[in-house]
């Protein structure tokens, strides 16, 4: 969606660890300001916590 020199759009991004090869999946939201075909200003908004928990290593489970 764009409004004169203000751009919002959203997105997804996947990220992997080396060496782990761990994942994380996430989508947001960008709110950026343009000038001269440029972004001069720009705000993220996505859920940063969830990012860290999928990239968090396992617990072991106990032996039984």
């Amino acid at each position: 969606m764009a409004d004169g020199d203000t751009v919002v759009f959203r997105w997804r991004a996947e990220a992997r660890l080396r060496p782990s090869g761990k994942q994380a999946v996430w989508e947001a939201l960008s709110w950026v300001r343009m000038k001269d075909g440029q972004i001069i200003e720009g705000w993220q908004y996505f859920d940063s916590a969830e990012v860290r928990r999928q990239l968090r290593p396992q617990k072991k489970e106990a032996a039984l």
